[in-house]
């Protein structure tokens, strides 16, 4: 019985953990994915640094127009490169605490699991050491009511010797 319910909760355990390595993979696989995003705007913004570069260049001897179009659309466009980065970084480091979360409690699942199993061997071996006491108080009853009725025999049957004897 005892092994029947032990089992359950090993597969439970097992099922729980299987969650926690699937949801952990998610996770890793959802920030590998930010993390390319991240470099993958970190590429488009140099590209558009050196296009301003090369703008300012080329425009520096024409009208203001030119090079005030390219300041206000390259200052836009980093303002929002800046937002995108920003926001990365948060979800990075919310799925970096998210994992460590996990983490920790399916080490708190693993040390529970191993407390539970000790306390159930320990369990065991009491239950079959108390079996052992109880087999040996029953031999030590039977030898005692053995003694005792063969001390009543012996009893009664001097009784019945002196009883003839006088």
């Amino acid at each position: 019985m005892g092994n029947k319910i032990s089992r359950v909760k090993k597969n439970a355990c097992c099922s729980q953990r299987d969650v926690l390595k699937l949801q952990a993979n998610t996770f890793k696989t959802a920030y590998d994915r930010k993390n390319k995003e991240f470099l993958r705007l970190q590429d488009s913004y140099n590209e558009l640094r050196l296009e301003y570069q090369m703008l300012q260049k080329t425009q520096s001897g024409e009208s203001g127009k030119h090079i005030d179009k390219a300041t206000a659309l390259f200052n836009s466009l980093q303002d929002q490169y800046i937002d995108r980065l920003d926001r990365i970084k948060t979800q990075q480091h919310l799925l970096s605490k998210q994992t460590s979360i996990l983490n920790d409690k399916k080490n708190t699942i693993d040390v529970q699991k191993k407390h539970l199993d000790t306390h159930t061997d320990k369990l065991h071996t009491r239950r079959r050491l108390m079996i052992y006491d109880e087999n040996d108080d029953r031999l030590s009853l039977r030898i005692a009511y053995a003694l005792k009725f063969t001390l009543l025999v012996a009893s009664i049957i001097l009784i019945i010797l002196l009883a003839k004897r006088n």
